[in-house]
């Protein structure tokens, strides 16, 4: 019996942000032979045996000035992993609000998700 362990990692990136928009936004999804995790890293030498991007439909950004000097990003999402056939929808919703103190700049982070294994903010 042959059997493979796999890993994935999208990287989401957010070049311009213009108030009221909303943009579709996805990143390509990397798979790695588990001898790749051998030292607990994905390191710039690890070669993906596998990539694919997904639709960017269930993807989306919404920026919304929420005062004078406050914004929120809402992002959100539902797509399946491209790389396995079948593979149910990660869902999940983040919102990020952005408050300018007198050029200290404060976050805070809400969301929820629908129990996928993993994600960086």
């Amino acid at each position: 019996m042959f059997m493979r362990t796999l890993a994935n990692r999208q990287l989401l990136n957010v070049s311009c942000i213009k108030t009221g928009t909303k943009s579709q936004l996805v990143g390509t999804t990397h798979e790695y032979d588990s001898a790749a995790f051998a030292d607990g890293v994905i390191n710039a030498s690890d070669i993906p045996i596998g990539t694919d991007i997904a639709s960017p439909a269930g993807m989306s950004l919404l920026v919304t000035d929420r005062q004078p000097n406050a914004i929120e990003l809402k992002f959100e999402g539902g797509m399946p992993n491209p790389l396995l056939s079948g593979a149910p929808a990660i869902d999940w919703v983040l919102r990020v609000l952005v408050t300018d103190d007198n050029g200290t700049y404060r976050y805070r982070f809400s969301g929820d998700h629908d129990g996928f294994p993993a994600y960086e903010v």
